[in-house]
C-alpha cells in the first residue's frame, strides 16, 4: 500500500471536517500546536477540556 503525502494544513484541514469528538478535538489540538496556530489551538484546548468534562460525568 503506498501512503499519501500531503502537509500538515492539509491534514489539520480535514481533521477539522470531522465530527466533533474527543478524538477530532485532541487531533486538532497537536496539529494547530505544530502550526503555530495559537487561536485553534485555544479553541480545540478548549473544546478539549469539555468534553474531557462531559466523559467524566458520563463514567461518573
Amino acid at each position: 500500500m503506498v501512503k499519501k503525502k500531503t502537509d500538515l494544513k492539509t491534514a489539520f484541514l480535514e481533521i477539522e471536517k470531522e465530527n466533533n469528538s474527543f478524538k477530532k478535538f485532541y487531533k486538532a489540538k497537536y496539529f494547530a500546536e505544530h502550526l503555530n496556530d495559537n487561536a485553534k489551538l485555544n479553541e480545540y484546548n478548549l473544546l478539549l477540556e469539555q468534553e474531557q468534562k462531559r466523559i467524566g460525568k458520563i463514567l461518573n
